[in-house]
């Protein structure tokens, strides 16, 4: 039993390329996380006074774990619901293609709630 060496190479191309896939797209979501996060900080500093400043915080901070709580066993749930049987009669967007649809609509919404906010989140109350 031999092993075709330009068999084994390919396959190691092929595994550097995705891992090298895998760290750049990681990369650029972990850098866009945090640009987004600091730009989240800003525009709820700039949202309301310094009095107010601690209470808006601890919203913003709520409502951001009651999510990260709730999101992983709803996007499940509706993944999981998108596989069954009865999608296949459905077809696009309930099959597999569900979840996706779904985010990018939250990022559609998303982006038009920011470009709709007013100027004075750019300056400090």
């Amino acid at each position: 039993m031999s092993v075709d060496i330009m068999s084994v190479n390919d396959l190691l191309y092929r595994a550097t390329v995705l891992w090298l896939i895998i760290i750049v797209t990681r990369l650029m979501f972990v850098i866009g996380a945090r640009i987004c996060f600091a730009a989240q900080c800003v525009f709820i500093s700039n949202s309301v006074t310094h009095e107010k400043l601690g209470r808006a915080n601890g919203l913003a901070v709520l409502m951001s774990d009651i999510f990260r709580a709730i999101s992983p066993a709803l996007t499940g749930t509706i993944y999981a619901a998108s596989l069954s049987e009865w999608t296949m009669f459905i077809g696009f967007p309930v099959d597999y293609n569900l979840m996706f649809v779904i985010f990018g609509g939250i990022l559609l919404i998303m982006v038009l709630l920011t470009a709709c906010l007013p100027t004075s989140v750019n300056y400090k109350k």
